[in-house]
C-alpha cells in the first residue's frame, strides 16, 4: 500500500468531460492539490496556448479558487508550498516543503483535485521522467520546475485530457474539507506504487449496478450504525439512485449502469399498477442494459411481453432464455431480448453477456419459455465474441452470488460477472453495523484468468460502483471502489419510550459529518423527473396504505429460517412469526370452502415483518404482493413427509432455496437438523378435533396452499406432479385481509402451536 504523502484525491481534473459554463464571463478553476495536502503553494493557470491567463494561492487541505475569463481547456501548475499530512496549517509537526509542481488539464466550473496521479499521466506522455523522493515511510511524486514544458502541454492538451479519462478515479464532489478527506483515501487505496503504474496502454471501465429492486420505488427504512449508535435511514429509491447514476455519467464518460434482474415484483407499485409505475420509472435511470430476472416472469410469458419489454427503453440480454418458434410473441421477445450486447465506450468495445436462473419452477414463464444451460451457453457465448476481436467481456447474471463464482470456475475468460438473484450485500460494511457475506468485488481464479464478481444486495439499498483498468489484452489488472448505501438526510432513533422519531439538528449534524467521511455511504437528492412519476402513484398508494383492518399486539418478525435473527439481533428459534399466520389464513379459508386438513406456505412468498399497531390493507399487499391464489391438493401422508423432508434440504441444510421452507397452518413438525435425509422429522402432528394427532403415513390429505408451489415453485416437485388438485381462485392477499379482520388482534402463536421446531441444530 502507497505511503501517506501519496494522498492525492478522487476527483482529478476535470477528466472526463469536455464542459463549462456557455460565456467568457469571470468562472474559476476550483479545486485541491494533493501531495498530503499541499498549501501555501503557487497556483499557475494557462492556456492551450501556453498564455498564463491567472495564478492564485492553495489553502486549508490545498483548496483554491482561480477566477478564468473562459471555458475552454487550461493548464494548472501548483508550485512549490507546504506539505501537510492533515490539511490544518495551524498545526505545524507534520508539515513539510514540497519542492517540486504538479500539473493537471482541467475545465473551469469543475471541481478538480491536481495530484502525483496526474503528474504522472502528463510527465509520461511527454517523456518526462516523474520525480519520486522517500521520507521514511512517507513518499512525494512531483515534476520539478524547469522540466514543465508549458507549450508541449498546450500542444497536446486534447489528447492528454483524453488520456486522463482513463484514470481510475472521478470528479470530486465538493471542495468541502471532509470530502476532500475521503476522496484521498480511495487514490490513495488504488495507487500502490506510482513508478510501477503505467496507464500509457490502459483502460478504465466504471460500472454502476444495482439488482434485485424488486419493484421498491420509494427509499426503504432500514437500520444501521452510525459512530456505535442504532440509526434508522431511509436507504435508495429509484429518485435518488437516478441522480446518483446521472451526476456520475455526465462527468464520466467511461460509465455504464447495470440492473441484474428481479426490477418488479414486490409492493404495491407493481401489484396494483401492472407494471406501468415500474416502466416508466426505470426509463427514466439512464439504464444501459438489463437482464431478465426470475420475478419478470411472475404474471407469465404475455404481460412479460406486453407490460414490460415492449415498455422498456432500454436494452434487455439473455444468452440462456429463448422462446420456442411455436409462440406467437416470439418476434416481439427477439427483437427486444439479445444475448449479449456490445457497447462502444470511449473507443473500447465491451459486451455484455446476461444469463438469467431457470425460472421455470420458481416463476411462471409457460411452456414456451425455455432456458438453455447457462455454463454451455457462456461458454459458446464467449467463443462467438472473441471471434469478434472482444476482449473485455462483461456476464449481467441473475442466477445468484454462489452460482455467479461457479460460473467463474467453470467458464474461461469472464472478466466481470454482474449478479443478482441472491440478495448478497458484498464490501466491508463494517463501519455502518451490517454484515457482508463476502469482497467487492470476489475475486475468482481459474487458470490463467481472473473475474471480478459483483452484486449489490437488494431493492436499491445499496449501488455498486467499481473502476476497472484493463490492459491492451482486455486482462483486469486492477480496479477500485465499493457500494454505496443511498441515504435521505432524515434520521430516526429510538427515545426514552423506545419510538422511533427524527433526531435533533445537533445530532443531525454530527450523523451528516459521520457520513461524509465514509466512502460507502452518501446523502443524496432526488432526479425530479423520476420523484415527479411517483408522486403521481403515490397518492393512491398512500390511500391504500392507511385503511387499517386489524391490529397486531407485538411485532410478528418475518425471517426465513428457523435460528435466524432478526433486525436487532435476536436470535427466532422457530423462525417467522408472521408466516404461521398466513397459513392458518389459508386454512381458513379452506375450510369454508371445501375443507382441508392444513395448509402450507413457503417462507419466500411472504416479504415483511408485520410491526405492532395497526394493520393496514396496505401492509397486507406489501406481505403478499405476487396474487397467488389458494389451491387444495390431495396427498398421502408419505408423499408429505417425503415433501418437507425435502424442503429442509434445500431451504434450511443445503440454503439453496431458503424461500422453500415450509411454513404450516392447523399442523406442526419437529426435525432433528443432525440427522440424514430422510430421517429428519421426528415429530409431524396435524390437528384434529383440538387435538394434536400424528400424521398418518398411509392416509390421503387436503392440504391449502397457494398456486405458486403448487404448480412446482421454489422445487415444490411432489405438488406439480399430484393429480388432484384445485384452484379456488382465491387472492392470498385477500385472504389474509379476511382472516386479520375475522381475528382483529394479531398475537403471535403459543408455543405448543407454533408449526416448527428445531432440535440438534
Amino acid at each position: 500500500m502507497f505511503s501517506k504523502k501519496i494522498y492525492f484525491t478522487l476527483p482529478l481534473l476535470g477528466l472526463f468531460l469536455g464542459c463549462g459554463s456557455s460565456n467568457t464571463s469571470n468562472t474559476t478553476i476550483t479545486g485541491a492539490a494533493i501531495d498530503d495536502y499541499l498549501i501555501n503553494s503557487k497556483v499557475e493557470i494557462y492556456n492551450t496556448n501556453g498564455n498564463k491567463i491567472s495564478e492564485c494561492k492553495t489553502g486549508e487541505y490545498g483548496i483554491f479558487n482561480c477566477k478564468v475569463k473562459t471555458n475552454q481547456k487550461l493548464i494548472v501548475i501548483i508550485k512549490k508550498g507546504i506539505l501537510d499530512l492533515d490539511g490544518n496549517s495551524s498545526t505545524t509537526n507534520d508539515q513539510s516543503n514540497f519542492p517540486g509542481c504538479l500539473v493537471g488539464i482541467v475545465y473551469p466550473n469543475q471541481n478538480v483535485v491536481i495530484s502525483p496521479l496526474s503528474t504522472k499521466l502528463i510527465a509520461e506522455y511527454l517523456n518526462i521522467p516523474l520525480n519520486v523522493k522517500r521520507e521514511g515511510n512517507n513518499t512525494i511524486a512531483y515534476l520539478t520546475e524547469n522540466q514543465i514544458k508549458i507549450n508541449e502541454i498546450a500542444k497536446n492538451s486534447d489528447e492528454i485530457y483524453n488520456k486522463e479519462s482513463n484514470l481510475p478515479v472521478f470528479i470530486m464532489n465538493s471542495t468541502n474539507k471532509q470530502e476532500i478527506k475521503k476522496h484521498s483515501k480511495i487514490v490513495k487505496k488504488f495507487m500502490k506504487d506510482i513508478e510501477k503504474i503505467s496507464f500509457k496502454n490502459s483502460y478504465r471501465l466504471r460500472i454502476l449496478h444495482i439488482n434485485d429492486t424488486h419493484s421498491h420505488l420509494e427509499p426503504t427504512r432500514i437500520k444501521i450504525q452510525i459512530n456505535g449508535e442504532k440509526t434508522y435511514v431511509f436507504a435508495g429509491g429509484y429518485a435518488k439512485i437516478a441522480k446518483f447514476v446521472k451526476n456520475i455519467k455526465a462527468k464520466d464518460k467511461n460509465s455504464i449502469f447495470l440492473h441484474a434482474g428481479d426490477a418488479v415484483q414486490g409492493t404495491l407499485y407493481f401489484s396494483e399498477f401492472n407494471g406501468s409505475a415500474d416502466t416508466q420509472t426505470l426509463n427514466q435511470m439512464n439504464i444501459d442494459d438489463m437482464v431478465l430476472g426470475n420475478h419478470e416472469f411472475d404474471k407469465g410469458k404475455e404481460f412479460l411481453v406486453k407490460n414490460l419489454l415492449d415498455k422498456f427503453k432500454f436494452p434487455i440480454v439473455d444468452a440462456n432464455v429463448i422462446m420456442d418458434n411455436s409462440d406467437p410473441d416470439k418476434k416481439e421477445f427477439d427483437k427486444k431480448v439479445n444475448p449479449y450486447k456490445i457497447f462502444t465506450i470511449h473507443g473500447q468495445k465491451i459486451a455484455i453477456v446476461g444469463e438469467t436462473v431457470d425460472a421455470s419452477s420458481i416463476s411462471q414463464p409457460g411452456p414456451t419459455i425455455i432456458f438453455l444451460d447457462y455454463v454451455t451457453t457462456a461458454q459458446n457465448t464467449i467463443n462467438t465474441l472473441e471471434n469478434k476481436n472482444i476482449n473485455k467481456i462483461i456476464f449481467l447474471t441473475h442466477i445468484g452470488y454462489d452460482m455467479d463464482k461457479f460460473l467463474a470456475n467453470e467458464v474461461n475468460n469472464i472478466d466481470v460477472i454482474v449478479g443478482g438473484h441472491s440478495h448478497t450485500l458484498l464490501g466491508d460494511f463494517t463501519n455502518l453495523g451490517l454484515k457482508s457475506t463476502g469482497d467487492y468485488p470476489t475475486i475468482i481464479t481459474n487458470g490463467d484468468n481472473k473475474t471480478l464478481i459483483l452484486t449489490a444486495w437488494k431493492w436499491g439499498e445499496v449501488v455498486g460502483d467499481i473502476n476497472i483498468l484493463f490492459n491492451n489484452e482486455g486482462k483486469i489488472f486492477d480496479y477500485t471502489g465499493t457500494p454505496v448505501m443511498l441515504v435521505d438526510d432524515k434520521f430516526l432513533r429510538k427515545n426514552n419510550d423506545g419510538k422511533k422519531v427524527e433526531v435533533n439538528e445537533t445530532i443531525k449534524k454530527e450523523i451528516e459529518n459521520y457520513i461524509s467521511m465514509q466512502e460507502n455511504i452518501k446523502i443524496e437528492q432526488y432526479d425530479t423527473k423520476v420523484e415527479k412519476i411517483i408522486n403521481k402513484y403515490k397518492p393512491l398508494i398512500e390511500e391504500l396504505m392507511n385503511k387499517v383492518i386489524g391490529e397486531a399486539n407485538a411485532t410478528l418478525t418475518h425471517v426465513r429460517l428457523p435460528g435466524d435473527t432478526d433486525e436487532n439481533g435476536n436470535i427466532l428459534p422457530h423462525g417467522s412469526m408472521i408466516a404461521p399466520h398466513v397459513a392458518l389464513a389459508m386454512y381458513e379459508k379452506a375450510q369454508k370452502n371445501g375443507g382441508a386438513d392444513f395448509s402450507l406456505q413457503n417462507a419466500g412468498g411472504v416479504r415483511i415483518t408485520i410491526p405492532e399497531g395497526n394493520i393496514t390493507i396496505g401492509e397486507v399487499k406489501t406481505l403478499l404482493p405476487f396474487g397467488n391464489t389458494l389451491v387444495l391438493v390431495k396427498m398421502d401422508g408419505k408423499k408429505i413427509k417425503d415433501m418437507i423432508e425435502n424442503a429442509i434440504e434445500r431451504a434450511y441444510i443445503k440454503k439453496t432455496n431458503t424461500g422453500a421452507f415450509p411454513y404450516l397452518g392447523n399442523a406442526k413438525f419437529t426435525f432433528d437438523a443432525s440427522k440424514p435425509l430422510g430421517e429428519r422429522i421426528v415429530e409431524f402432528k396435524i390437528k384434529e378435533n383440538g387435538n394434536w394427532i400424528d400424521l398418518d403415513l398411509n392416509k390421503t390429505y387436503t392440504i391449502a396452499t397457494n398456486n405458486y408451489i403448487a404448480n412446482g415453485g421454489d422445487n415444490y416437485i411432489e405438488l406439480k406432479n399430484a393429480t388432484n388438485k384445485y384452484d379456488t381462485g382465491f387472492i392470498d392477499s385477500d385472504t389474509f385481509i379476511e382472516y386479520v379482520k375475522n381475528h382483529k388482534v394479531l398475537s403471535p402463536l403459543p408455543e405448543k402451536d407454533l408449526p416448527v421446531s428445531v432440535i440438534n441444530n
